[in-house]
């Protein structure tokens, strides 16, 4: 019943004369299809670790051109991939925004931008690191909220929210999925 929709099943009363079902709300929705994003890490406007205490790690829509046009604004969860300099690479689970940072009046992003805060990442800054971003769970839209403490709450709320169920302790999928070269059929 709940098998497309945003909800999973918390408890069921199923008796001869009625059946009763609580949902839970999932905190994002499973998408149908993953988002695969592949590019350097660009300076960002200096809000996610100095202002939020998130540090954030930024992929502009000038290295897609248009193919971010598509893409729903909002806050999305997955994987992220970041190649050190020492050669090695970290996978980390991501809580991701795409858009335009709404909240900082007069400070908006001039272009939808991809900030993804690595959870667990406790390295140093990876500047035109590459990084890949596997993105297959939809939490909320973007929106512009009515004060500063309000947008921190809300980060702090997906970042540390319920687990969602599609990250799981560990990717789903080998690490070999994050150098897959993706082509045009």
């Amino acid at each position: 019943m709940v098998k497309h929709l945003p909800y999973s099943v918390a408890s069921v009363e199923d008796e001869e004369e009625f059946y009763l079902a609580t949902l839970e709300k999932l905190p994002h929705a499973v998408m149908p299809s993953s988002l695969f994003m592949r590019g350097p890490v660009a300076t960002g406007y200096g809000r996610g670790g100095k202002k939020l205490g998130v540090p954030t790690a930024n992929l502009p829509q000038s290295l897609f051109k248009d193919s971010l046009a598509n893409v729903k604004t909002g806050v999305y969860c997955g994987w992220a991939s970041v190649d050190h300099e020492d050669g090695k690479t970290a996978i980390c689970k991501a809580v991701v925004n795409v858009g335009y940072s709404p909240t900082f009046v007069g400070e908006e992003n001039r272009e939808k931008i991809v900030e993804a805060h690595l959870m667990g990442y406790e390295g140093g800054d990876f500047y035109d690191s590459e990084m890949r971003l596997v993105l297959s769970g939809f939490q909320r839209g973007e929106k512009k909220f009515a004060s500063f403490p309000d947008l921190v709450a809300a980060i702090n709320q997906d970042i540390q929210g319920p687990p969602p169920k599609t990250l799981q302790a560990s990717p789903p999928f080998p690490p070999s999925i994050f150098t897959l070269v993706i082509s045009p059929s």
